[in-house]
């Protein structure tokens, strides 16, 4: 490979290029988890636009959700769905449209970060076609959620940040670094781990040019946030405070420091293990599954000797171990690799470095196996409500009923097909398409009729959700059949 020519090199990665738009493409629509926090925030983001709304904040952070001082992310990944849905009749699959668009102009540059790095040929297309088709970039790639833009927009930080001294547009590299910096930060908190780490090691370095230019363009980043701060007498600071120090007071787990988890990092990049999102993976054994981890510590203690080979990787020591145990310690139900989102391109880069070490790197190649059958399992996966979930097109055929009967009157939705009894994804196509919008989610009471969806009318009596009851005395009116779903109307008796 070393003999392959520049030309044969840019085919190969325009061609890792279009698998991977295949991979992120295909049967977007049927995959679609319409549910949790991308409902919520892609219908976050219509009311924007219908409201022509400019505001500095959008969701809120799970680790304080209800505390009496909720922090909530930055504003700018809900523009980034309007962006896409304004291109495609405000579909909520338009919402991923960014992360395409992100992920696939991510992927050459992190072929040029790659080959900064080393100028073996094979190394950086392998690097390359890891990160591009990696199971943790198609399943995030897929769906509309803050973190997962972190993903291409940390290879175009560590790109500009990495920069040489001598190059050219050297200040202005810098200076974008640091405002991709505060936008990450804008994105997801805690990606200002691996940002700080960076500083400090360009702190310790002396590299104080790099320094400047960098934290200057992180503020020219965050001020979004920085405004919002300076009108709300700092709120978010003083809720980050207050819940990180309850937090850390009641922290209910021990601190998950096991070598599993450890290596479930480094096997979710291959499709041998997942994070929080999860996808199907090639199924081994206990024994095997400890035999890969020994050839990989073996690998990585040889690789840690070998100064010749990371002499320069200071970089990568200081922002990606410190934010893997961080990871690790503040994972809780199951990994969470939104947490290294940040510092995945250099994840990518230490795990091709570490399996240079092998006498024959081409054996690497057979990783790519289990990458393709997770990454295959992803795009044709089946939605249905054996899990809880409801396929997008249902949700969207159900929501198309209730607008053809044309309700005048207070009216409003609820479901009994999993905890979202407020029905925030229909409650999308409802204020996207429907003359009348319905009431909001907290307005149960007084309306003349409610929608529900659920699997059963015994159902929805045996739950007796309170968005059921609190209008009253109702009367069913109308059943109609979607398969696994029926929509039932019921009017109020008293209105």
């Amino acid at each position: 490979m070393r003999h392959f020519s520049s030309k044969t090199i840019t085919r190969i990665v325009i061609g890792i290029i279009f698998v991977a738009l295949f991979f992120y493409l295909f049967r977007l629509q049927d995959t679609q988890l319409f549910i949790n926090d991308t409902a919520r925030d892609t219908l976050r983001a219509l009311r924007i636009w219908q409201g022509r709304e400019l505001t500095l904040i959008g969701g809120s952070a799970s680790f304080s959700e209800k505390t009496i001082k909720e922090i909530y992310f930055g504003s700018l990944y809900l523009y980034t769905a309007i962006a896409g849905m304004s291109v495609s009749s405000f579909s909520p699959v338009g919402a991923v449209l960014p992360n395409t668009l992100l992920y696939l102009l991510s992927i050459p540059v992190f072929f040029l970060l790659a080959k900064r790095h080393s100028k073996n040929k094979f190394f950086t297309l392998f690097a390359t076609a890891v990160f591009a088709l990696s199971p943790v970039s198609v399943t995030h790639a897929r769906f509309f959620w803050n973190p997962n833009l972190l993903i291409p927009l940390s290879v175009f930080f560590w790109y500009l940040a990495l920069t040489p001294s001598n190059s050219k547009h050297f200040s202005l590299k810098l200076l974008s670094s640091g405002v991709l910096a505060g936008i990450m930060f804008n994105f997801h908190y805690f990606s200002v781990i691996s940002v700080v780490l960076f500083c400090l090691y360009l702190l310790f370095s002396k590299k104080f040019d790099h320094l400047i230019y960098l934290v200057f363009g992180f503020f020219l980043g965050s001020l979004p946030l920085i405004l919002f701060e300076l009108r709300n007498n700092f709120y978010l600071t003083n809720a980050f405070i207050y819940n990180t120090s309850h937090s850390l007071k009641n922290l209910s787990h021990e601190p998950t420091f096991y070598v599993d988890s450890f290596f479930r990092i480094f096997f979710s990049v291959f499709g041998l293990s997942h994070g929080e999102i999860s996808f199907n993976t090639i199924v081994i054994n206990q024994s095997f599954k400890l035999f890969l981890e020994i050839v990989f510590s073996i690998l990585i203690i040889k690789y840690l000797f070998n100064k010749r080979r990371h002499s320069d990787l200071y970089w990568l020591w200081f922002c990606l171990f410190p934010t893997i145990i961080f990871t690790l310690y503040f994972s809780t139900y199951d990994l969470y690799l939104r947490y290294l989102f940040v510092v995945f391109p250099l994840l990518v880069l230490f795990i091709a470095d570490v399996l240079s070490e092998l006498k024959y790197f081409y054996l690497s190649l057979v990783l790519f196996i289990p990458i393709i059958f997770s990454n295959l399992s992803i795009i044709t996966a089946s939605v249905n409500l054996n899990n809880n979930y409801l396929p997008l097109k249902t949700i969207e055929a159900i929501s198309k009923k209730i607008v053809e009967d044309n309700p005048s009157g207070k009216y409003n939705i609820t479901e009994n097909l999993k905890g979202d009894a407020r029905s925030t994804a229909f409650r999308f196509f409802l204020l996207r398409d429907a003359n009348v919008k319905p009431q909001d989610e907290i307005n149960y009471g007084d309306i003349s009729a409610l929608y529900v969806v659920s699997p059963s009318l015994e159902k929805t009596y045996q739950d007796n959700r309170w968005e059921f009851t609190a209008s009253g005395p109702k009367m069913l009116t109308q059943t109609i059949d979607f398969g696994e779903v029926k929509l039932f109307k019921f009017v109020s008796e008293t209105k």
